[in-house]
């Protein structure tokens, strides 16, 4: 049963109850939008995702929509990610989720020109041409560039080794 996907170890008489089970819950917490497709999600939001809780734990709406239309359970760990297919983050179709790494999520967003890298980054610093200088300087100390710049040594160490501003020659 669907059911499974949160149960908590104290068997099915938690799953129900004046409320009803988790998936009767769910379905009162969305619109479905008829010219997109998308279940557009009424409950509370964080940073534009949907928030539901499911016996005692706090879940991503479009999770746990995935983890209730599938019949599943999602792995441990943050390797992995449920993924909108059609880009808007209140949206909980399960046609529109698909299961993939957390990787995939990025790349998706990075494709869709939806992830923000360098100086359009919220918590940037640095300019491009910043950056560029940092990468010339073969001599000056990295704890020297770093108080140039006001920024971190390890900033300067992933800047010079390009494991960031990797969109930069």
């Amino acid at each position: 049963s669907r059911r499974r996907a949160c149960r908590s170890g104290r068997g099915d008489e938690r799953m129900t109850g004046k409320r009803g089970t988790p998936l009767e819950r769910f379905e009162t917490k969305y619109v479905p939008e008829p010219n997109s497709g998308c279940w557009i999600w009424l409950g509370a939001l964080e940073h534009g995702y949907g928030r539901m809780k499911c016996e005692g734990k706090s879940y991503y709406a479009h999770q746990l929509s995935y983890i209730l239309h599938n019949n599943c359970k999602l792995p441990a760990g943050r390797k992995f990610a449920v993924r909108h297919t059609c880009d808007i983050k209140c949206c909980v179709n399960p046609g529109h989720l698909i299961f993939g790494l957390r990787q995939d999520n990025v790349d998706d967003a990075v494709n869709r020109n939806r992830y923000k890298v360098g100086s359009q980054h919220h918590s940037n610093k640095l300019s491009a041409a910043d950056v560029l200088l940092i990468r010339q300087d073969k001599y000056a100390k990295q704890r020297d560039l770093a108080a140039k710049y006001n920024v971190s040594q390890t900033t300067i160490w992933n800047i010079k080794r390009r494991n960031i501003w990797k969109h930069l020659p």
